[in-house]
């Protein structure tokens, strides 16, 4: 049986698809114009009526212009003009736009002529798939199923999923990592079968099936979706030239083994513990993820939806709650994971100084807990020997002496940092 022979831009995306299983980090920017290179690729701008009405108007000035002309004068005539409403467009732009054959780059450039409006305040942006998580659909694609990278490439193909799905800007940067996280946990505790998302991906990345869709996103929405899909990016890279450590650093310990099994034992324990916190915030079972089904851009409600869009989203910031925002052991990580240096920081006179690094390096915390109250307790604990020396109470003079107590800039260290994870009201105590 001969093999199929695969045009330039598919083999050559097929290319830097196997750098990047051998361990080469790639540009997401070189992805996207191997896919624009793609005649195969089918994308459209998806509008309002108001918007397509323009579109409709130019086709019919193109259809106008070519009347009379054969197949043979109409190749001919590629980079020849012809007039919509008193302004030039290529004989070839005409055609694409009626076969609906354009590529990113020719969409945005027609759209910011015929829409000029839009060009402030608005940018054109992928309404189902982006450039990053259709890489890596075709990275899973072609590595082998053993692979020890898949289990954290197949994670962050579903955080990638849920940046996408974005249409409003709700919170901080911070916080919506801290919801990527959790709904990372949840989902990945469930055992989701994400095998149908990707390979549908992968068909659209290579122009074998399905459509890429594009809309004019509002600019702060599309550029805080773009922060929060290079950070996902940079650890996407890491793991992809073998450090699959940066998975668990940026976002914690999160048990992915069993992503497609039942929970383990301490995803068990996590979800009790923080049932006994507060029984209001019980973790649903997850469902079965299918592929996003595509509105067509003629009917009422896609209209609706995308006339919402194109305003400007309100900024929500989350409430403060008197519960973690995480679960606990998640919570734990991500505050040990920048307590030694918020310690450092806060080592200053009158109280105690860094000078070796070693007693800051030392503090983390231990557990959380509930008080009879209900309030978070959180404990923690340090190198004592000889640091507990300083403690009023149990340390001597002179070292004790009601300024250099290191609980002081533990506590201080800790709610600077319970801020950035919505903690309200809570307690610390060394154990």
């Amino acid at each position: 049986m001969s093999k199929i022979k695969l045009s330039k831009a598919l083999a050559d995306l097929d290319n830097v698809v196997q750098k990047q299983v051998d361990g080469q980090s790639v540009r997401m920017k070189y992805v996207r114009r191997l896919v624009d290179k793609n005649a195969d690729v089918k994308q459209i701008l998806l509008l309002d009526k108001e918007y397509q009405a323009r579109y409709t108007a130019l086709i019919a000035s193109y259809d106008k212009a070519i009347m009379g002309m054969t197949e043979k004068d109409l190749e001919a005539s590629g980079n020849k003009m012809f007039e919509h409403e008193g302004r030039k467009f290529a004989f070839k732009t005409g055609k694409q736009v009626k076969e609906q054959k354009q590529n990113f780059r020719q969409i945005n450039r027609l759209r910011n002529k015929l829409i000029p409006e839009l060009q402030e305040g608005y940018e054109l942006g992928h309404k189902d798939i982006s450039i990053l998580r259709g890489n890596i659909a075709l990275v899973l694609g072609k590595m082998s199923k053993d692979d020890p990278r898949r289990k954290e490439l197949l994670a962050l193909f579903l955080v990638v999923q849920k940046i996408d799905a974005m249409d409003g800007i709700n919170g901080t940067e911070k916080e919506n990592k801290i919801e990527l996280i959790e709904f990372l946990a949840n989902t990945a505790e469930a055992g989701v079968d994400l095998s149908v998302d990707w390979k549908k991906d992968v068909d659209i990345m290579k122009g074998m099936g399905g459509t890429i869709h594009l809309e004019a996103e509002y600019k702060k929405l599309n550029q805080f979706k773009g922060r929060l899909s290079s950070w996902v990016g940079g650890v996407f890279a890491e793991i992809i030239r073998g450090n699959t450590k940066a998975f668990s650093e940026s976002l914690g310990q999160i048990d992915i083994v069993n992503l497609k099994g039942s929970p383990t034992i301490v995803q068990e324990l996590e979800r009790q513990i923080i049932e006994q916190l507060d029984p209001s915030k019980k973790l649903k079972k997850g469902k079965r993820t299918s592929s996003t089904k595509i509105q067509e851009s003629k009917s009422n409600k896609s209209s609706k939806v995308r006339r919402n869009r194109l305003k400007s989203p309100k900024l929500k910031m989350k409430k403060k709650t008197k519960q973690p925002a995480l679960r606990p052991l998640h919570l734990i990580g991500l505050i040990n994971k920048e307590l030694p240096a918020t310690v450092r920081k806060n080592m200053q006179a009158p109280g105690l100084e860094n000078r070796t690094g070693r007693f800051a390096n030392s503090v983390e915390i231990t557990d959380i807990v509930q008080t009879a109250k209900g309030f978070p307790s959180i404990g923690y604990t340090y190198q004592k020997e000889p640091y507990q020396v300083f403690e009023d109470g149990s340390g001597a003079a002179p070292w004790a002496n009601g300024q250099r107590d290191p609980r002081q800039v533990i506590d201080r260290s800790i709610r600077e940092l319970a801020v950035q994870f919505a903690i309200g009201r809570f307690y610390t105590r060394r154990v």
